[in-house]
Protein backbone atom coordinates (compact mmCIF):
# COMPACT_ATOMS: atom_id res chain seq x y z
CA UNK A 1 0.00 0.00 0.00
CA UNK A 2 1.41 3.47 -0.45
CA UNK A 3 -0.81 5.40 0.84
CA UNK A 4 1.48 6.19 3.86
CA UNK A 5 5.02 7.91 2.74
CA UNK A 6 7.84 8.89 4.80
CA UNK A 7 9.08 12.37 3.79
CA UNK A 8 13.33 12.82 5.20
CA UNK A 9 13.76 16.05 6.90
CA UNK A 10 15.65 18.85 3.85
CA UNK A 11 17.96 19.12 6.71
CA UNK A 12 18.98 15.26 6.32
CA UNK A 13 19.33 15.31 2.73
CA UNK A 14 21.37 18.24 3.01
CA UNK A 15 23.43 16.25 5.68
CA UNK A 16 23.67 13.05 3.31
CA UNK A 17 25.13 15.01 0.79
CA UNK A 18 28.23 15.64 3.38
CA UNK A 19 29.34 11.93 3.56
CA UNK A 20 32.02 10.95 1.52
CA UNK A 21 31.29 7.93 -0.96
CA UNK A 22 33.79 5.87 0.49
CA UNK A 23 31.27 5.93 3.46
CA UNK A 24 28.07 5.74 1.28
CA UNK A 25 26.91 1.83 2.34
CA UNK A 26 23.99 2.59 -0.58
CA UNK A 27 24.54 4.46 -3.93
CA UNK A 28 20.92 6.08 -4.05
CA UNK A 29 19.75 7.60 -1.00
CA UNK A 30 15.64 8.54 -0.47
CA UNK A 31 15.67 8.20 3.24
CA UNK A 32 19.15 8.93 4.99
CA UNK A 33 20.15 7.41 8.01
CA UNK A 34 23.19 8.03 9.95
CA UNK A 35 25.23 5.49 12.32
CA UNK A 36 28.90 5.11 12.93
CA UNK A 37 29.99 1.10 12.75
CA UNK A 38 30.72 -0.98 16.41
CA UNK A 39 28.89 1.69 17.84
CA UNK A 40 26.37 0.06 20.59
CA UNK A 41 24.23 1.19 23.16
CA UNK A 42 23.09 -0.58 26.03
CA UNK A 43 19.38 -0.12 27.77
CA UNK A 44 19.68 0.93 31.55
CA UNK A 45 16.55 -1.44 32.00
CA UNK A 46 17.65 -4.66 30.77
CA UNK A 47 20.84 -4.68 29.57
CA UNK A 48 20.35 -5.20 26.01
CA UNK A 49 23.05 -3.53 23.69
CA UNK A 50 21.40 -2.20 20.01
CA UNK A 51 22.49 -0.42 16.93
CA UNK A 52 22.30 3.02 17.33
CA UNK A 53 20.79 4.91 13.92
CA UNK A 54 19.74 8.12 13.78
CA UNK A 55 17.62 10.40 11.36
CA UNK A 56 19.87 13.65 11.97
CA UNK A 57 23.66 13.48 11.34
CA UNK A 58 24.25 16.85 13.38
CA UNK A 59 22.13 14.38 16.50
CA UNK A 60 24.56 11.74 15.94
CA UNK A 61 27.61 13.43 16.18
CA UNK A 62 25.99 14.91 19.33
CA UNK A 63 25.88 11.46 20.89
CA UNK A 64 28.87 9.97 19.41
CA UNK A 65 31.01 13.15 20.04
CA UNK A 66 31.46 12.09 24.28
CA UNK A 67 32.45 8.57 23.31
CA UNK A 68 34.87 9.32 19.85
CA UNK A 69 35.60 13.16 20.47
CA UNK A 70 36.74 14.48 17.85
CA UNK A 71 37.20 11.88 15.48
CA UNK A 72 33.89 10.84 15.48
CA UNK A 73 32.54 13.10 12.39
CA UNK A 74 35.16 10.82 10.42
CA UNK A 75 33.18 7.78 11.42
CA UNK A 76 29.69 8.75 10.40
CA UNK A 77 28.34 6.60 7.83
CA UNK A 78 25.17 6.94 5.37
CA UNK A 79 22.32 4.32 4.75
CA UNK A 80 19.01 4.46 3.63
CA UNK A 81 15.69 3.53 5.42
CA UNK A 82 13.96 1.17 2.86
CA UNK A 83 17.89 -0.35 2.74
CA UNK A 84 17.54 -1.12 6.49
CA UNK A 85 14.04 -2.43 7.34
CA UNK A 86 14.55 -4.68 4.30
CA UNK A 87 17.75 -6.19 5.85
CA UNK A 88 15.80 -6.37 9.24
CA UNK A 89 12.54 -8.11 8.14
CA UNK A 90 14.37 -10.45 5.42
CA UNK A 91 17.91 -10.71 6.16
CA UNK A 92 20.85 -11.02 6.24
CA UNK A 93 20.24 -8.93 9.29
CA UNK A 94 23.77 -9.69 11.70
CA UNK A 95 23.58 -6.15 13.78
CA UNK A 96 20.87 -4.36 12.18
CA UNK A 97 18.63 -7.21 13.85
CA UNK A 98 19.03 -4.52 16.99
CA UNK A 99 19.02 -2.11 15.90
CA UNK A 100 17.30 0.92 17.82
CA UNK A 101 16.35 4.24 15.66
CA UNK A 102 16.72 7.92 17.04
CA UNK A 103 13.67 10.13 15.55
CA UNK A 104 15.08 13.84 15.24
CA UNK A 105 14.69 15.15 18.66
CA UNK A 106 12.27 18.48 16.34
CA UNK A 107 9.76 15.66 15.84
CA UNK A 108 9.64 14.11 18.97
CA UNK A 109 8.99 17.28 20.48
CA UNK A 110 6.14 17.74 17.76
CA UNK A 111 4.50 14.33 18.36
CA UNK A 112 4.56 15.28 22.08
CA UNK A 113 3.01 18.11 21.48
CA UNK A 114 0.47 16.92 19.06
CA UNK A 115 -2.88 15.94 21.35
CA UNK A 116 -4.31 12.38 20.61
CA UNK A 117 -7.19 13.40 18.48
CA UNK A 118 -4.67 15.01 16.11
CA UNK A 119 -2.97 12.44 15.44
CA UNK A 120 -3.15 10.32 12.08
CA UNK A 121 -3.99 6.49 12.65
CA UNK A 122 -2.27 5.20 9.14
CA UNK A 123 -3.43 1.74 9.80
CA UNK A 124 -6.65 2.02 11.01
CA UNK A 125 -8.28 -0.12 12.87
CA UNK A 126 -8.53 -3.16 10.94
CA UNK A 127 -7.13 -6.38 12.32
CA UNK A 128 -7.73 -4.67 15.71
CA UNK A 129 -9.50 -6.40 19.19
CA UNK A 130 -11.96 -4.52 19.75
CA UNK A 131 -15.59 -4.95 20.73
Amino acid sequence: DQTARLKPADSALREAKTIPQERALVQRCSTPLFCIDGMQTTATESGATSLPIFFSKAELLDFATPVYGARAEDQVLLTDLPVVVSNMVQGPAGLLRDARFFPEAKAVEEAARQGASERQDLFGTAGTLEA
